[in-house]
């Protein structure tokens, strides 16, 4: 008599729903982002993420002042759900502007970007 083994299989959840465009703004700076994300934690992550690139910094950056400033971008409602926006599915997660997508600013951590080695 032959045994059954089981075998597991590893399910890996796939995020559905429509991508919404966030508008997110401080207090302390006229500076405007534009974030695309499904929910308001996934826009504060992509959010957190930017301001501790170096892509915002132009260089190395600086932990303390991003967290001061991702802290003045997300408190007291500052991200607001903007319906009826559209963008390509290909543009960044943080947008510039939504007129030059030249300018998005995308998360490396999602996998959307890869780095294309040279080849010899």
């Amino acid at each position: 008599m032959e045994k059954k083994v089981k075998t597991e299989t590893k399910r890996t959840s796939r995020k559905t729903g429509s991508t919404k465009i966030w508008k997110v703004t401080s207090p302390d700076s006229p500076e405007i982002f534009w974030v695309r994300g499904r929910t308001r934690a996934e826009v504060k992550k992509h959010l957190r993420h930017f301001f501790r690139s170096d892509s915002y910094w132009e260089g190395e950056p600086q932990e303390d002042l991003a967290h001061d400033i991702f802290k003045s971008y997300c408190e007291n409602g500052s991200l607001i759900d903007c319906p009826g926006f559209r963008v390509d599915d290909r543009r960044g997660d943080v947008l510039y502007s939504l007129t030059d997508p030249s300018r998005d600013w995308i998360d490396d951590r999602t996998g959307n970007t890869k780095k294309k080695e040279e080849k010899i």
